[in-house]
């Protein structure tokens, strides 16, 4: 997993005040939710020791997300009065949790940021056509991406199809030359 992005959070030196919180916009009032959630948040650092300037600049930014609709969370940490990094949720925790520490508390955070992994994923299939007499075929299905992708709009997927007597030959190098086969894009479901 690549963790990169929490680079400007150990860029600083720690004690560090370590935020996460329900910011969704879907309920009555979002607002009011949000300066309960902030209130409750001041509370919680300052009783953990956490100085002034460090628990203003966390409350300050709780709930700036306000372009983000629907149902998130935010995760922000700071250090000695400055903000280290916020990091939209995807989904909110199930608790609100704030913690002033030695170390940042960075897990929850890291389990729910995408890791942008590229994948290319490939299916070969061997067709026979004996109703027709026709050599046999290779049908291969190539889906390249990003992981994890969206199942709303998931990567196009490309069939490319040839004689399967010219595999040996063209198997060895890599990519193989597809110019001898037809390409045509897959419908979604059949990739």
């Amino acid at each position: 997993m690549e963790l990169t992005f929490l680079d400007p959070v150990y860029a600083r030196p720690g004690p560090y005040a370590c935020a996460y919180l329900d910011t969704s916009r879907d309920v009555r009032d979002p607002e009011a939710a949000i300066r309960l959630r902030r209130r409750h948040l001041r509370e919680d650092l300052a009783q953990q020791g956490a100085d002034k300037a460090t628990v203003a600049v966390v409350s300050d930014t709780a709930g700036s997300d306000r372009e983000v609709s629907g149902r998130h969370g935010q995760a922000i940490f700071a250090s000695h009065g400055r903000l280290a990094l916020v990091e939209e949720l995807p989904a909110p925790l199930a608790h609100d949790a704030a913690r002033f520490s030695a170390l940042p508390d960075v897990m929850p955070l890291a389990v729910q940021h995408p890791p942008d992994i590229p994948y290319a994923a490939v299916t070969v299939r061997r067709v026979a056509h004996p109703e027709t007499g026709a050599p046999k075929e290779l049908e291969v299905d190539i889906q390249t991406g990003r992981w994890p992708s969206s199942t709303v709009a998931p990567e196009t997927c490309h069939r490319r199809s040839g004689p399967a007597a010219r595999w040996p030959h063209s198997a060895p190098r890599w990519p193989p030359s597809w110019r001898s086969w037809s390409t045509a894009p897959v419908p979604r479901r059949s990739c």
